[in-house]
């Protein structure tokens, strides 16, 4: 009797050291993706800021300060709530979200270069460059997790606890980013 005690004590505390870890893991990929999301706002307030200073006629800005005004609302979500954190493919539509706002900000970025100086976008360039970091974390966190999810022991505690694999961030706009970074260099700072 006193042996089954102890083996189920045991039982009990594995299977709790194990959701722990997981746990730990999923709060770690949520972190770096409210690090993202973070990142895009900060973007956001930068770009504004820069093309309300930009050299530009209302009419040349309107079309920029409405896709941002889109973006932003699209953006902005009950995407936390406790429920959808596990939720694979509401995951992957708030990366893609993710991705398509980075992609029409670095856009906005390049044309406002046309009517201003490059000072005004520099706090822009400032925030963008960390937001390639921030995907590499998030990537980091998310290959850690899935490891756990997928590899026995932690497997099973994932299965028995409904934990499940999450996406990738995978940046569609890197060539444009690329290409924005490449004209970037070419101005003195």
């Amino acid at each position: 009797m006193l042996v089954l005690a102890i083996c189920s004590f045991a039982g009990i505390c594995w299977i709790y050291f194990n959701y722990r870890q997981l746990h730990a893991k999923q709060q770690s990929v949520m972190c770096a993706l409210s690090a993202i999301d973070n990142s895009l706002k900060q973007q956001i307030h930068a770009i504004l800021k820069a093309v309300h200073h930009a050299d530009m006629t209302m009419n040349q800005k309107e079309p920029s300060l409405k896709v941002l005004d889109d973006y932003r609302h699209a953006f902005q979500s009950d995407f936390y709530s406790q429920h959808k954190l596990n939720n694979f493919n509401t995951i992957q539509d708030h990366l893609k979200k993710c991705d398509e706002l980075n992609q029409k900000i670095t856009d906005i970025a390049a044309q406002l270069t046309k009517y201003s100086q490059i000072e005004s976008v520099q706090p822009y360039f400032s925030v963008h460059s960390e937001f390639s970091t921030l995907c590499r974390h998030y990537n980091k966190a998310v290959e850690k997790y899935n490891h756990s999810v997928k590899v026995f022991p932690s497997s099973f505690i994932a299965t028995l606890f409904q934990f499940s694999s999450l996406p990738f961030f995978d940046i569609q706009s890197s060539k444009a980013t690329n290409l924005w970074a490449t004209k970037a260099s070419s101005y003195q700072f």
